[in-house]
């Protein structure tokens, strides 16, 4: 599994297929555990080892190592060449043992330097990349792990947090707080995947430590801040959260390059997410229009996408292609959605000069369209029948369009049906388009 292991007790019953990782049992029932990845580095443990020492022990035993050309030493000659006494140094041996550096035998006061510790000083001289992950386990009257002797799964339980990558800002939190470490320090889980700016909601999700990858094939919901258009008084930029989210997408999440797990080198590129399918934004919320888009008719079908720099992206920079579909109001429209000034998802269309059918035909509109959290709106001319209407502020919904007019004009005809002629300013306007029905109201003369 790639992990070092601090638990208490290791418990295997005869006769049984899992071994158990858990605390001793005793009066307290919340028990906890650390699994810490076999090339794990952080300074804070390396300062943490050397306590109030002139010298970190970790130094010591590597330098005596080198001095004696041997991985294998006595405690007593190592005390003998520090000049310090037995048990000061025994105490020191127990303790790089217990953060797995050395093997100590207290009895027989052997102790043999593992390959870790090399490989922990040469990723602190930065001679050799590192990981940071860790995997914090605390539960309560039950075991903080067990591992499968059939198929070498191990499950680990009490995990609220994996902080795969601090420098990228990538981090899962577990729904059932569960993860299940394979081969290698790949892992599955489902739950909340933290990248940069974006909230992954996800489903059987894989990590490969190799590629150093997470694979979501499963994404029920995409949520993500950005940067505020416009700076506090302080001139700062805060980050406003998405009134919108992409929903059933399917992708994975480049962490980082392979050779930087350490994220001590600048690849300002990563986090990369990748969809690998069509995505939707729904606008059925009833804080829009009380609910006037139902989600099986009014729906923005987003193309498969990448996105790069998930720490550092650009609100005007974030664009998705793909379509409108909106029942009979429109037909498909092609059009990219942005962050909109209420920060929802969505698009200001420039209407072809021929405009656009709206309501199956029955009407014609042009000049400007724009889909927010505030509705599909538009700004232009509507033309319906022998009427034309002008209006900053039409807003179409599935079954019915209302605006208020600043004019209103209505040619007269005599046939096929009578019409007589009508000029009208600032009106308001309602055509309810099951019945066919039209009605325009004074709002001043």
């Amino acid at each position: 599994h790639k992990l070092d292991i601090q638990v208490e007790a290791m418990t295997f019953k005869l006769g049984e297929n899992n071994v158990r990782f858990e605390m001793s049992k005793g009066i307290n029932q919340t028990s906890k555990a650390l699994f810490e990845s076999a090339n794990f580095y952080a300074d804070r443990k390396y300062t943490g080892l050397q306590g109030i020492d002139e010298i970190n022990p970790i130094n010591v035993v590597f330098y005596y190592t080198q001095f004696t050309k041997s991985d294998e030493f006595k405690l007593e000659d190592l005390a003998d060449y520090m000049k310090k006494p037995l048990e000061q140094v025994k105490a020191m041996l127990s303790n790089l043992a217990a953060n797995g550096f050395i093997l100590f035998n207290s009895a027989t006061n052997i102790a043999l330097a593992k390959p870790k510790l090399k490989e922990f000083l040469a990723a602190r001289s930065g001679k050799k990349d590192y990981d940071g992950i860790i995997i914090n386990s605390e539960v309560n009257a039950t075991a903080n792990a067990k591992m499968d002797m059939k198929n070498g799964d191990l499950t680990i339980y009490g995990v609220n947090e994996v902080v795969v990558s601090a420098t990228k800002n990538v981090r899962i939190y577990p729904f059932d707080k569960k993860v299940i470490v394979k081969k290698g320090l790949d892992f599955v889980f489902t739950g909340r995947v933290h990248g940069g700016y974006f909230e992954f909601y996800a489903n059987k999700c894989s990590f490969e430590y190799d590629k150093f990858k997470l694979n979501m094939p499963v994404i029920d919901s995409m949520n993500f801040v950005v940067k505020s258009f416009q700076p506090d008084k302080e001139g700062h930029y805060n980050l406003e959260p998405v009134r919108s989210s992409i929903q059933n997408l399917s992708g994975d999440l480049l962490i980082d390059s392979i050779s930087n797990k350490s994220g001590s080198k600048n690849y300002p590129q990563y986090p990369i997410f990748t969809s690998k399918t069509n995505s939707f934004v729904y606008y059925d919320r009833k804080d829009i229009l009380d609910g006037a888009y139902p989600k099986d008719k009014f729906f923005y079908t987003v193309l498969p996408f990448k996105l790069d720099s998930l720490n550092n992206i650009s609100t005007n920079g974030i664009a998705f292609k793909g379509a409108l579909t909106a029942g009979e109001l429109f037909s498909k429209i092609e059009e990219p959605i942005k962050v909109q000034p209420d920060y929802s998802l969505g698009f200001v269309k420039k209407v072809p000069p021929a405009g656009l059918p709206v309501y199956g035909g029955k009407g014609m509109f042009y000049e400007n369209i724009t889909l927010s959290n505030n509705g599909l709106k538009g700004n232009g001319r509507l033309s319906v029948y022998s009427s034309v209407s002008e209006s900053n502020n039409f807003i179409f919904f599935s079954d019915s369009l209302s605006a208020f007019a600043s004019k209103f004009t209505m040619a007269g005809q005599a046939s096929p049906v009578v019409y007589p002629s009508v000029v009208g300013e600032l009106v308001t306007q309602k055509w309810i388009i099951a019945q066919d029905l039209m009605l325009v109201t004074n709002a001043k003369d």
